[in-house]
């Protein structure tokens, strides 16, 4: 605002952080503020006594009576023009503030340009003056003419009674040359569009609204505001098409990398099955096999003197089989490929819980046989990572997995009875590739990963994922 304005403004609002915000950015656009009221009966006697030049009022207000009771009553006595604030959508609450001829409604929350322009339209509609040495139209004009936005406004017959130059420049038409003009009829192609209808809605029900629409017939994309007003509606617009062809790009990337991410872990598991297999029949027999001939040449005479050597290398060679054989375990356990999601689980549980002393408690309930094998390598997964955190940070002493089917999906859930975490704060923390690595694998199998914790009271990582209700019939 270049010059301060002259209009005194009461503020009606019970959210006292609010109503402080409202003070100080009117105060900054130019405003005086008659006095700020808090309840019903307060707002009553600061508009007596102040006389203010328009008031902002809270729809909704603690005490003997609300806002719109407020408003009858202020009206009552005295013309002045009332803006409702509003978070409420409710049609009823709507209905019953129209008997006070409401001036504009502002939907919480709101931007200081709206506030003040809703302002400068309900003082102008009012034939009030906001400043003593310049008229509204020439303030007003100013400021409506050097918006980036758009801005129309229709009268309850459609008709325009003011374009702004932004909205001329966007529609390629003189301002000048639409007022008076009916909407419809100078843009007959919009008629049925998304943007049609949202007008008809705030036009008929009084209630403002804000989309983001497709306007086929120029391929184009605007984000609107539409607000009702004493007359009509006054309709906020810009053009964001480039914005939604971004976000349509970011989008398309987003699923390459997916599909991409689908692919590795795919890729991923089809190498630890290969090695698995690898070191069990491969390497594992050829240990076994080494094992053998080296236990059969210390039975032979010849070799008594070389007994120490060779019981040495038969230890040797039993502690590679083993090594091999638990490598082979951690790369790709047997039983999820010959048992299923649940024998592989309580295997793992098991043998972690006896590494970490835990007590492990396991249950299965009407889990089907067949699996599709991404979701089932995806719980096994998840599984196996959420213990290894609660071995490595949780200082348990309980840890329960469950595995069921119900409401159509299966659920997987670890849960700790251990010191607990924040997981906001470990999601942005550098130990948190392990706790994405799990909401990744659970998204790529259509599925969902939740982690609940509080420091103190232990943690529960739950994943569900949706199934064909077919595999449990």
């Amino acid at each position: 605002m270049s010059q301060p304005s002259t209009a005194s403004i009461l503020i009606v609002e019970d959210d006292r952080h609010l109503a402080a915000y409202l003070d100080l950015h009117l105060r900054h656009s130019g405003y005086r503020i008659a006095g700020i009221a808090h309840n019903g009966p307060d707002a009553l006697d600061l508009a007596e006594t102040t006389q203010p030049d328009a008031i902002i009022m809270d729809i909704l207000l603690p005490g003997p009576f609300d806002g719109i009771d407020a408003a009858n009553r202020i009206r009552a006595r005295r013309e002045v023009p009332i803006l409702f604030l509003t978070a409420h959508a409710d049609p009823t609450l709507f209905e019953r503030a129209k008997t006070t001829d409401p001036a504009a409604y502002l939907l919480k929350p709101f931007n200081e340009r709206e506030l003040v322009l809703a302002i400068e339209l309900a003082i102008q509609r009012h034939g009030l003056r906001i400043r003593r040495e310049q008229s509204w139209l020439t303030r007003v004009g100013s400021l409506l003419e050097t918006m980036t936005d758009g801005l129309v406004v229709l009268d309850r017959d459609w008709r325009y009674v003011y374009v702004n130059r932004r909205a001329g420049e966007m529609f390629n038409r003189a301002p000048e040359l639409l007022l008076g003009k009916v909407i419809w009829e100078e843009f007959p192609e919009g008629v049925g569009q998304p943007f049609y209808h949202a007008c008809q809605r705030v036009m008929a029900e009084r209630v403002a609204t804000q989309s983001e629409d497709h306007y086929e017939p120029w391929d184009r994309w605007f984000e609107s505001r539409i607000f009702p007003s004493d007359d009509g509606i006054s309709i906020y617009f810009q053009e964001i098409t480039e914005r939604k062809r971004t976000e349509r790009q970011i989008a398309l990337v987003n699923q390459r990398l997916q599909a991409l991410s689908a692919r590795l872990l795919r890729v991923q598991e089809e190498e630890r099955r290969t090695l698995a297999r690898e070191l069990h029949d491969e390497i594992g027999q050829s240990l076994t096999a080494l094992k053998i001939t080296l236990q059969s040449l210390g039975l032979r005479p010849e070799t008594a003197a070389l007994q120490p050597q060779i019981e040495a290398a038969v230890g040797i060679a039993d502690v590679a089989l083993t090594q091999a054989r638990q490598m082979s375990l951690n790369l790709r356990p047997p039983q999820l490929d010959d048992l299923g999601l649940s024998a592989a689980i309580r295997w793992n549980l098991t043998r972690q819980a006896a590494v970490g002393g835990l007590n492990a408690h396991f249950s299965a309930h009407e889990v089907p046989d067949a699996l599709p094998e991404e979701i089932a390598i995806a719980g096994y997964r998840i599984s196996q990572e959420a213990l290894t955190n609660v071995l490595r940070h949780a200082h348990a002493r309980d840890v329960w997995v469950r595995l069921r089917y119900a409401a159509g999906a299966l659920h997987l859930e670890v849960q700790d009875d251990g010191a607990g975490f924040d997981p906001a704060r470990a999601f942005a923390g550098a130990a948190s590739m392990g706790m994405l690595s799990m909401q990744e694998r659970a998204q790529l199998a259509g599925g969902k990963l939740e982690i609940e914790s509080t420091p103190g009271r232990g943690s529960l990582v739950r994943a569900v994922f949706p199934l064909d209700t077919g595999l449990c019939t």
